[in-house]
């Protein structure tokens, strides 16, 4: 089988993340979040159970395809929910202990995923994902409420796509869907470029590597323990500001180094800290920001910042790897460039 092809369940994965918010968002506005979300889990688990049986790769990326889109509902529902319960700075406390979650999450499971595999291979890793599914559908089944009364949601005549408009149309939803989108860009441009840049330019060992990515990926928890300590006290607007301002300052000591030449391990990895902490501090108060204005069409906002988060770092992606990885310029001028476009979006 081609390494190539395989890859391909990946992409299905990506897929299926990035477009299932647009199914996800309007279903839970019409029929409410906790039917979707439950439906969502089952076919997760269904999906991942397939998964582990299934040996033509086509069925497996297929399966891929549909186990992304239930995933989506995850991040959808989950910030919608919060802020169907909580207003102001109770939602944004709760939305950066979410992030918190997921950034330990993800911190855990690439060693665990690996143990996994490397004991009983990828079918079953993809059966545990299954499993840990099945663990949440039953939790959500015992414990999680209805967020969005049955008077609160939308006619049954209004459609994914009009529910989407309807969100779309409120002023402030596109805006903090463009800036977390540019600042999710930013961070993705800097991840996916670190590789080529501090093995390839800076020449630092893969072992010594690992270990600067992960020092600067601990930004993203510090960054969303900090919001949640901070948020309530000055308002999620000063620190959405103090977050962009971060990613500006970080694109701008890119831009010094890729052209004066002090490209150092400390100094590059230093700034990366610097931008995904920024990133950090941003998500939470923009999605508060965005869903606190979305009223009936808050699962279809939410969808919009999702779908404008994931596909906006895989745009970043193929545009920085157009620019060539024999330089850290490319990825400065995207940094930077993305920072005044948040600027320019808060500003207008």
């Amino acid at each position: 089988m081609l390494p190539a092809t395989v890859q391909l369940t990946l992409t299905g994965f990506l897929l299926g993340l990035g477009s299932g918010p647009l199914i996800v968002g309007p279903l839970s506005d019409r029929y409410g979040r906790r039917r979707v979300l439950l439906v969502a889990l089952a076919v997760f688990v269904a999906s991942g159970a397939l998964m582990g049986l299934v040996s033509e790769i086509w069925i497996l990326i297929a399966l891929r395809l549909i186990q992304g889109m239930a995933t989506a509902a995850g991040t959808v529902l989950s910030r919608t929910i919060v802020v169907d319960l909580a207003e102001g700075s109770a939602a944004v406390r709760a939305l950066s202990a979410i992030a918190v979650a997921i950034g330990i999450g993800a911190i855990v499971a690439a060693p665990l995923g690996g143990l996994i595999g490397a004991t009983w291979g990828w079918r079953g890793a993809l059966l545990a994902l299954a499993g840990i599914g099945a663990i949440m559908l039953a939790l959500a089944i015992a414990f999680l409420p209805e967020s969005l009364p049955a008077e609160k949601r939308h006619a049954r005549g209004t459609g994914a796509l009009s529910s989407l408009l309807i969100a779309a149309r409120i002023p402030s939803v596109p805006m903090y869907a463009v800036i977390l989108g540019a600042t999710y860009a930013a961070m993705m441009a800097y991840i996916s470029s670190s590789p080529f840049i501090a093995i390839g330019i800076m020449g630092l060992p893969p072992r010594e590597f690992s270990w600067w990515v992960g020092a600067s990926a601990s930004a993203m928890i510090i960054g969303r323990l900090l919001n949640m300590w901070v948020a309530p006290r000055v308002g999620a607007v000063r620190m959405l500001m103090v977050g962009q301002a971060l990613l500006g300052g970080s694109g701008l000591i890119f831009i010094f180094m890729s052209t004066t030449g002090a490209l150092t391990p400390p100094l590059y990895f230093g700034t990366g800290f610097v931008l995904i902490s920024g990133f950090g501090i941003s998500m939470a108060n923009t999605t508060a920001l965005a869903l606190s204005s979305g009223g009936a069409a808050r699962g279809s906002a939410s969808a919009l910042l999702s779908t404008a988060q994931y596909l906006s770092g895989a745009l970043i992606i193929s545009l920085i790897g157009l620019g060539g990885i024999h330089s850290a310029f490319p990825m400065s001028v995207a940094v930077l460039a993305l920072a005044v476009l948040t600027a320019s979006a808060l500003v207008i």
